[in-house]
């Protein structure tokens, strides 16, 4: 919706404001456009802060400048802050807290709590009194500096007491007992720990699912101490100890895994699952299944097994011996005892180098060959390509010889019609052939007797004469002038003359009437004094061909001079300009607005933001086009903002199809479209079928 103000003068009754009709035209115009208007307000805003309710979805406040403070969901509501409530809160199903949640009166909850409730600080908080208690506290951990005193069972995982623990009936728990005062109680039942520094003292039973652990833990009379688990300590004083399954106690056992000494000084052996895993007699030692080790040493005895699987080096100072394979990531030693391996080809993939027997020696590349070195010479096959020198005594026969370096050689065989750069001083003997010498770029030393063909050397022209030459001796040509010729002169100066065998000649010149240029050397001054003034502009000369200066106080800026120039972009800075029509080639008229960020040119903005204008989204009204190229821009001293196009056209991002004539509104991101949801933005001046997001030249109505 557009809105149009109405004028009422600088002062009462001067005359410059609106007339009564034209006031009362705004008037009906802007109430009209107000109740013809079918678009649903989706935001509320006053200043920073809004609230926004999207189509059929949720309801968003914002509160100064912090996005989605609250967030109202069919399912959900999310509060970003600090929730204080001052009467009763009443949650009929769950309840997330993030921050702090304070409550003056009751938090009823019907529901269950999920997760841990805990205290904002490392400190005992109470929970519940003698008049106010809980009904049950079941597997949960109750800590207490006092003592706990029950009258009837307590049921728990974990109690922990820096007094004394008084229980008259059962206490039953799956967690730790922890207490520095003393444990009273029939019945002890627990599936976690005890753990007491004082004593623990009981007419009754202590039964746990978990660990005992005390100073001393003494049975008097015919009562048992056991254990479904572990006795944990130094067993120094145990006695009539049996292992698991009543096996001896020369051997230590669980389940099918022995560790055993068969007799008295024998054996150790050592089954895993019911398997003999190795023995040893304290001279050998037997392994049965393969070891994995990093480090395996032996002194000066055998190591006598399967496999050895190693990741790290096997040391022995005697030797290893294997009825199977023995395989490690390195070997170490000279291999002189190695066999089985083939010593006559090295190969990886279809690359090779071969030995054969008492015969050639060859190099593979990529499955050709590409080298052979035989007793009567080397072959290569393909480009040779060196850096250095490459002398040979004999013949290099071949395809290319590339090299960077210098080609020595006895004979150097071939027509030479590629030979380049050829220096005659290299040339010490031999002949050069004719047809070659006349492509050598060099001097050469000596003189030619003849020449193998004779040239004859002709004059034509006003002097005419013939002479053969064959490079033998010296020649003479005899000359005819065959005419004496005239020299004419026309233009400014007009004359003739005439050169008889080639003598001298004058000529009798005539200047024409008015012909005489200003830069031609004449006698006297042409030019006694030249003078100029102005607004602004000044010059002078006085001397024959000076040159005439003109001084100009002009400038681009606004300051106070006569002339304005422009810049080297074309542009002038001035005060006031006053004309009867001006003109311009962009065609919108812009206003500089600070923004809380860069926007790209086409960007809808509407006012808000942190500081004067932010992007456009769909519930907001338009108030402007990020501009392209303003025709006209206001408050342009305002460097840090951005150029907010208010009239005229102006190129706009559209997101969709649009029709020439068609009107675009505002959408979200600052785009615009065909969507009448939103509210009016202009008039699309052109067709763009494109269904993504483009720029559409558009006639601004906001």
């Amino acid at each position: 919706m557009a809105r149009q103000e109405i004028n009422v003068g600088a002062t009462a009754n001067d005359g410059t404001g609106d007339g009564i009709r034209t006031a009362y035209i705004k008037c009906n115009d802007n109430f009209k456009e107000l109740f013809d208007s079918t678009v649903t307000p989706t935001e509320l805003t006053n200043g920073t802060s809004n609230i926004a309710v999207a189509d059929s979805a949720n309801v968003t406040i914002s509160i100064a400048g912090s996005a989605n403070a609250v967030i109202f969901g069919l399912q959900e509501t999310t509060i970003g802050g600090n929730v204080t409530i001052a009467t009763d809160l009443d949650i009929g199903n769950s309840l997330t807290i993030t921050q702090d949640f304070t409550i003056g009166d009751q938090l009823i909850i019907n529901g269950s709590v999920g997760s841990n409730i805990l205290p904002d600080t490392n400190n005992a908080r109470v929970l519940g009194n003698a008049t106010l208690r809980f009904a049950e506290t079941n597997t949960v951990l109750v800590s207490a500096s006092g003592n706990i005193t029950s009258g009837a069972n307590i049921a728990g995982a974990n109690i922990i007491a820096t007094q004394d623990v008084i229980i008259a009936g059962q206490h039953i728990t799956t967690g730790n007992v922890t207490s520095s005062g003393n444990i009273s109680g029939g019945n002890l039942l627990t599936g976690g720990r005890v753990v007491a520094t004082g004593n623990l003292v009981t007419s009754g039973q202590v039964v746990a699912t978990g660990n005992i652990t005390g100073l001393n833990i003494t049975a008097s009379g015919s009562g048992n101490i056991t254990a479904g688990g572990f006795l944990v300590g130094d067993g120094g004083f145990l006695s009539n100890v049996t292992a698991a399954s009543n096996v001896a106690v020369t051997q230590i056992a669980n389940g099918t895994s022995v560790v055993g000494i068969s007799s008295s000084g024998g054996n150790v052996e050592l089954t895993s699952g019911g398997t003999l895993a190795f023995q040893t007699n304290g001279t050998n030692l037997d392994v049965i299944i393969p070891i994995t080790s990093a480090n395996i040493t032996a002194a000066t005895g055998n190591i006598s097994g399967g496999n050895l699987l190693t990741g790290g080096r096997v040391v022995s100072t005697g030797n290893i011996v294997s009825s199977a394979n023995i395989s490690a990531v390195n070997f170490l030693g000279n291999g002189s005892f190695l066999t089985g391996i083939a010593t006559t080809s090295l190969s990886n993939g279809t690359s090779n180098v071969s030995v054969a027997s008492n015969a050639d020696t060859t190099v593979g590349v990529a499955g050709t060959t590409r080298l052979t070195i035989a007793a009567t010479g080397t072959t290569v096959a393909g480009v040779m390509t060196a850096t250095g020198n490459i002398t040979a005594t004999g013949n290099v026969a071949g395809g290319n010889v590339v090299t960077g370096g210098a080609v020595i050689g006895a004979t150097v065989a071939g027509d030479g019609s590629a030979l380049t750069a050829l220096n005659g001083t290299n040339i010490s003997s031999g002949t050069v052939a004719a047809a070659r010498v006349a492509t050598l770029n060099q001097n050469t030393t000596g003189s030619a007797a003849t020449l193998t063909t004779a040239r004859a050397i002709a004059l034509t022209g006003a002097v005419t004469g013939t002479a053969d030459f064959d490079g033998s001796a010296g020649i003479s040509i005899t000359t005819t002038n065959t005419a004496d010729p005239t020299i004419t002169l026309t233009g400014d100066v007009t004359g003739s003359g005439t050169m008889t065998n080639l003598g001298s000649v004058s000529f009798a010149t005539t200047i024409a009437a008015n012909s005489v240029a200003l830069t031609t050397d004449t006698t006297g001054n042409y030019v006694q004094q030249g003078a100029t003034s102005g607004v602004g502009i000044s010059g002078s000369v006085n001397s024959e061909g000076g040159t005439f200066t003109v001084a100009s106080n002009a400038t681009d800026a606004n300051t106070a001079s006569t002339i304005v120039a422009r810049d080297g972009s074309g542009n002038f800075t001035a005060g006031t300009i006053t004309a009867l029509a001006t003109s311009a080639q962009y065609a919108d008229v812009a206003e500089m607005y600070l923004s809380d960020q860069e926007y790209e040119p086409g960007t809808v903005i509407t006012i808000g933001g942190v500081y004067e204008v932010t992007i456009c989204g769909l519930g907001a009204y338009p108030a402007g086009v990020v501009s392209t190229d303003p025709a006209y821009l206001m408050n342009s001293s305002l460097t840090a903002g951005l150029p907010i196009a208010l009239v005229g056209r102006v190129p706009v991002r559209i997101f969709g199809s649009v029709m020439k004539g068609q009107k675009v509104y505002s959408d979200l991101m600052g785009r615009a479209s065909k969507n009448s949801e939103g509210a009016l933005v202009g008039i699309s001046l052109e067709d763009n079928s494109d269904p993504g997001e483009k720029l559409v030249e558009c006639m601004l109505k906001v």
